[in-house]
């Protein structure tokens, strides 16, 4: 197991990476629209957590794809997985964002 200063490494750099996503329809990266809750790195394996605007969002599957090459893009990671929860997103994440 890599130790944890190397993960919360890793961890900046795929929320750097994160920034590049970017949600068509609004124009913002999905750090600042405040839809990452939170990434988890355990060795090679990452699991994002991802709160959408709505369950129903038409653009899923694009989120999914875009934040599993980001994150694999970075030397070390070798799977991903994004999770999609199923909570209420606000416009008041913008505010509670994290900086990385």
């Amino acid at each position: 197991m890599a130790p944890q200063s190397t993960e919360i490494r890793k961890e900046d750099q795929i929320y750097s990476r994160l920034k590049e996503v970017i949600d068509p329809e609004v124009g913002m990266d999905i750090i600042k629209m405040g839809f990452v809750k939170e990434v988890n790195v355990n060795g090679t394996s990452v699991d994002v957590n991802l709160v959408l605007t709505t369950s129903a969002c038409p653009m899923i599957e694009y989120f999914k794809d875009e934040v599993k090459r980001k994150v694999l893009s970075i030397g070390g990671i070798e799977d991903v997985s994004v999770n999609i929860l199923d909570e209420p997103w606000s416009w008041d994440r913008l505010k509670k964002q994290v900086v990385h």
